[in-house]
């Protein structure tokens, strides 16, 4: 009797786990959680360009970096420009604080923030750190940079949404093409 009473509480508890792992996975995934990030990228990128002749950032970025955002689904997003011989480094990190960062969720950012922020996919280097972050880097030369810096970041609306989730499975796929391969 015991059995049945200890495991049938402990398929509840499981139960409930993933549901509430699915409802986050739609929070992330969800319309609301694309248009909250696009509305903090132009300042994050800003911020970015501003810092790109200062010295790299070595180890922790504070909270209150103006180039890292963290969102209401646990995301946390970095951008960082820095100016190394000549040429300008953009690099872009995503992690999900509630858990691993898997690669759907790495890349699907990555590949929003691409679009977002005007970076070239096909030169873009991938990376996954220990900690599961996802990170994209791309040296531009200084008129690639000029013209990255230049762009405005897209409009991203409830009425374009659909079409900018299309942009993102797109560049995600065109991102996993370049992704290093393991071996």
């Amino acid at each position: 009797m015991w059995v049945l009473i200890i495991g049938g509480s402990l398929a509840g508890l499981i139960g409930l786990a993933l549901v509430a792992k699915v409802r986050g996975l739609r929070r992330l995934f969800g319309d609301e959680h694309f248009l909250e990030i696009a509305r903090k990228v132009p300042a994050m990128k800003d911020a970015a360009l501003a810092s790109a002749s200062a010295p790299d950032v070595e180890g922790r970025v504070p909270l209150d970096d103006a180039r890292l955002v963290l969102t209401t689904c646990g995301l946390a997003i970095l951008y960082t420009v820095g100016a190394e011989e000549g040429q300008f480094v953009h690099a872009c990190s995503v992690s999900y604080r509630r858990g691993v960062t898997a690669h759907a969720i790495g890349e699907a950012f990555l590949a929003y923030l691409v679009i977002l922020l005007g970076l070239p996919v096909e030169r873009l280097k991938l990376a996954v750190s220990a900690s599961t972050a996802h990170h994209a880097e791309v040296t531009l030369s200084p008129d690639d940079h000029a013209a990255v810096a230049a762009a405005d970041v897209p409009e991203v609306t409830a009425t374009n949404i659909a079409a900018i989730r299309a942009a993102i499975v797109a560049t995600r796929a065109r991102l996993v093409a370049n992704r290093p391969q393991p071996g």
